[in-house]
């Protein structure tokens, strides 16, 4: 079985906000709007079952620009913390050895992103890989699905966010491998 969403083009426009004045003392800037930024792009996702494997990939692109701004040096340029492209795969497999155990894997990869408004500085891309296992067992009337997960499997170190805000770079570190396990009861 194959689902295949159709290529969604789209066209938005969204106002930005900026701290207008010199901001070097108390009272000298004003947070206002201040143009727009107009994100372009195409995403489109796809998933496909065969047997015991449960495949699926996803991706975007997308342009996004500054426009409006009474910053004419800001008009055109690339807003802050937004990649220009992000993709997504994952493969999942049930064992049929072990009823209701299940192994997947992820790997998500985000394209470079600004960190400031004049776009001298950027974050570069990264790619991630996590994998996990659930398993969905019966005890009596209760189901338990047990599950277990390695998230940032290689340990990459990466910035994965670089939101601008108040006039600084905020940078926000790729979280290091992390094992999170979980048990849920459905009574």
């Amino acid at each position: 079985v194959q689902t295949c969403a159709l290529p969604i083009w789209f066209d938005i426009e969204r106002p930005l906000f900026a701290d207008l004045g010199t901001c070097d003392a108390d009272a000298t800037c004003t947070r206002q709007a201040d143009g727009s930024a107009r994100h372009r792009g195409i995403e489109a996702s796809t998933a496909l079952r065969m047997d015991a494997w449960t495949l699926r990939a996803a991706g975007q692109w997308l342009h996004a620009r500054i426009e409006g701004s009474s910053v004419d040096a800001n008009n055109g340029r690339q807003p802050t913390n937004v990649p220009e492209l992000t993709l997504r795969l994952q493969a999942a497999y049930r064992m049929a050895q072990v009823a209701g155990l299940s192994l997947q894997g992820n790997l998500s990869h985000e394209g470079r992103k600004m960190a400031l408004p004049d776009n001298s500085q950027s974050i570069a891309s990264h790619t991630r890989l996590d994998a996990a296992a659930r398993l969905d067992s019966k005890v009596g009337a209760t189901t338990l699905t047990w599950r277990a997960g390695i998230d940032n499997l290689l340990d990459k170190r990466a910035w994965k966010e670089s939101p601008y805000q108040f006039g600084h770079a905020y940078l926000f570190p790729l979280e290091a491998r992390t094992l999170r396990v979980s048990l849920q009861a459905a009574l």
